[in-house]
């Protein structure tokens, strides 16, 4: 359990992170609030991966989120494949925000708040994506996900090819957004579940209908 809470403190970081660089009026704190937030997050994601892969895979669930009558339930599970992702995710994140450091001053006429709350809260959502174990949560996680990619994207306000590149990255995300949405409700529909564990059990038991030849 603790493992997990280490990985909940990450995503606790990240979000401070991003409010704080949101907030902040002077440009040059920016780029120092979003290194010291990722190394933090970033540390504490390569911790869980490591004690994963050492001892096992680790699962909880966030009961105070939780909605009465609702069958999803925010529930994180960490094993060996994710804690891989969650890993990864930890050590690139760290590197790309500490180019950051060098590669956005270039870009005098932008501003980092546009940049460091998008990305700190896209690590965020990636970790939570390669953890959570609800369809639902899946789903609400990688459209975040892809929302703020989609604002780095466009970092470049003066760069038309950039607007014209994040308009299809929107477009093209969406679309995906539409077949997992499909998939949610199809797969609820069958099993009254959302739970990654619990769908391949209910759908043994009770296979979708399928129509007579």
């Amino acid at each position: 359990m603790y493992l997990l809470n280490c990985l909940w403190l990450a995503f606790a970081i990240l979000l401070a992170g991003s409010v704080l660089c949101l907030v902040s009026k002077r440009h040059k704190v920016n780029g120092p609030l979003a290194m010291i937030s990722m190394a933090a997050a970033g540390l504490l994601a390569v911790f869980v991966a490591v004690q994963v892969w050492l001892n096992g895979p680790v699962t909880a669930g966030i009961d105070s989120l939780s909605i009465a009558g609702f069958p999803a339930v925010p529930v994180f599970t960490v094993d060996r494949l994710s804690a891989l992702f969650l890993g990864l995710i930890g050590i690139l994140s760290m590197a790309s925000v500490l180019y950051t450091q060098g590669y956005l001053p270039h870009y005098k006429s932008e501003d980092p708040r546009r940049y460091y709350p998008p990305f700190l809260l896209f690590v965020l959502c990636m970790m939570a994506v390669v953890t959570v174990a609800d369809l639902f949560y899946f789903l609400f996680f990688w459209e975040f996900m892809t929302l703020t990619s989609y604002f780095l994207v466009v970092y470049q306000r003066d760069n038309k090819k950039n607007l014209e590149a994040g308009f299809l990255y929107f477009f093209m995300t969406h679309v995906t957004s539409a077949g997992l949405i499909l998939v949610t409700i199809l797969f609820s529909g069958w099993t009254g579940s959302l739970s990654f564990t619990a769908i391949p059990e209910i759908y043994r038991q009770r296979p979708p209908p399928t129509r007579p030849c």
